[in-house]
């Protein structure tokens, strides 16, 4: 057959039952473990679903020729990708036989890549076991495996998650070798499986637009603080879901889209303090025994709507959004985003209790921290992230994440900062101990799969005992 082939894309619905019976028999003539009629009512039952839900996946989409012939199917679901949790997943992948090699199983791709992306999924993932160098010519680079499992089962944990996956795993791979229909060969996970991921999306906007924080905020605050009175200093700015390793960059964006500096509630005006500058924040760290490691002023960038992810690959920072050097994100903020930045290191002193360990001082998260929110300065925070909740923790590196500190809370029982970050719209809310106690101890990186390809600079793991102070340059 020569030239183009196919008519259109299709994502199937009951109302198109001849396009279902050709995407049933396809998959049963590739897999035969299970029948043409079995595949047809799966369909259907997923059709069903979707639009009971009135969710985007899982769905079916097909290319379809003349006389609603079916000539390639795929199956997006959503995928729980522990670097993002916004990924979909691609699986029963398959072109007419007298059809590979035209083009179509490329086709069907950039039409999935397409309906996963303009519904916010950031990476598609898939696994094969011999076409790895298809897709790779496609973009797609070899990862590790992510969960197809439901991304409210991630709250059991991802230990939980994972011993469940390898009893399912077990399950099938036992059900599809003693020839049970009911068990599509494409739907089990090998231990030779190969996994690949393609990245979709830079970034996504907030559902929703700017929110109003205040109350999430009271209510983090009750649960962590009890109902005690609490006076509380907030900024007006916009969330952004991270797509992928970029939680420094959704860090920055939101804090390029800081629209009032962090005030007490219920102030009309900002009052006329001293402000935040460049001379401002070198007689803090002065004032408080800080080192102030590097500071930049270099006024509005060139081109506002430039991309941080590309400027980070361009510059040797990251590969695909990570940045194991504050540095690195200081510069991004000065020449990208425009935002005065400041890398404020907290100084190291011998701990005599602790058999002359060197242990940093605590003044940066203690003093100056607080003191620059109040001011109305912004703060960008590298720690140790928990699995489930996001909040500071001790990881020895594996949970690495930036979150923005947005303004800070006080009571009777003392003060608390408060955070966001790109993974969840759910405020972070800690002591200046506990987020000292976990930024001390980044000191390393966790190796995956998926992070072998990225870089870490020739000054190495920059981190620990050093927070970004950033402030808006008229």
């Amino acid at each position: 057959m020569g030239g183009r082939v196919w008519r259109e894309a299709i994502v199937l619905d009951a109302a198109r039952p001849a396009l279902i019976d050709g995407a049933a028999e396809l998959l049963a003539a590739q897999w035969p473990q299970q029948g043409a009629a079995s595949r047809r009512a799966a369909i259907l039952s997923h059709c069903a679903s979707r639009a009971h839900q009135r969710s985007a996946l899982p769905c079916h989409l097909v290319l379809a020729g003349d006389a609603d012939s079916v000539l390639a199917h795929c199956r997006l679901q959503a995928a729980c990708d522990d670097a993002d949790g916004f990924s979909a997943a691609l699986t029963s992948v398959v072109v007419r036989a007298e059809l590979r090699g035209t083009g179509v199983g490329r086709k069907l791709l950039v039409e999935a890549e397409a309906l996963a992306a303009a519904h916010g999924f950031a990476y598609l993932y898939l696994w094969t076991h011999e076409a790895q160098g298809f897709y790779a010519k496609c973009g797609y680079a070899e990862c590790e495996k992510v969960s197809l499992l439901k991304p409210a089962l991630s709250k059991v944990g991802g230990e939980g998650v994972r011993k469940l996956e390898h009893m399912l795993a077990r399950r099938c791979a036992a059900a599809a070798a003693s020839g049970v229909s009911q068990v599509a060969a494409e739907a089990v996970v090998r231990e030779d499986s190969v996994w690949m991921r393609k990245r979709l999306l830079e970034r996504v906007e907030a559902a929703g637009g700017r929110d109003s924080w205040m109350e999430r905020v009271r209510v983090a605050l009750a649960a962590r603080r009890g109902e005690a009175e609490a006076r509380v200093w907030l900024a007006a700015f916009e969330w952004e879901r991270q797509c992928g390793p970029c939680c420094g960059l959704a860090a920055l964006r939101m804090a390029r889209s800081c629209t009032s500096p962090p005030r007490e509630e219920g102030a009309a005006e900002a009052e006329e303090e001293e402000g935040v500058d460049s001379r401002r924040v070198a007689a803090l760290c002065e004032a408080s025994g800080l080192e102030l490691e590097l500071l930049l002023e270099r006024g509005a960038p060139e081109d506002a709507a430039a991309s941080l992810l590309q400027a980070a690959i361009s510059r040797g920072y990251s590969s695909d959004g990570e940045l194991f050097d504050i540095h690195h994100l200081a510069e991004l903020a000065a020449d990208v985003c425009g935002l005065g930045a400041a890398v404020v290191l907290d100084q190291r002193a011998t701990d005599e209790a602790e058999g002359g360990a060197r242990r940093s001082t605590g003044a940066l998260w203690r003093e100056a921290v607080p003191l620059w929110l109040r001011r109305g300065g912004l703060v960008v925070v590298p720690y140790d992230k928990d699995e489930l909740h996001h909040q500071p923790t001790c990881r020895g590196g594996h949970g690495a994440h930036y979150a923005l500190l947005i303004g800070l809370a006080s009571d009777a029982a003392g003060e608390v900062l408060l955070g966001a970050h790109g993974l969840s719209r759910q405020p972070l809310v800690m002591t200046p101990a506990e987020l000292h106690e976990s930024n001390a101890q980044l000191l390393q990186m966790k190796r995956t799969a998926n992070s072998n390809a990225w870089v870490v600079g020739k000054a190495g793991i920059r981190l620990a005992d050093r927070a970004l102070f950033l402030w808006p340059q008229s």
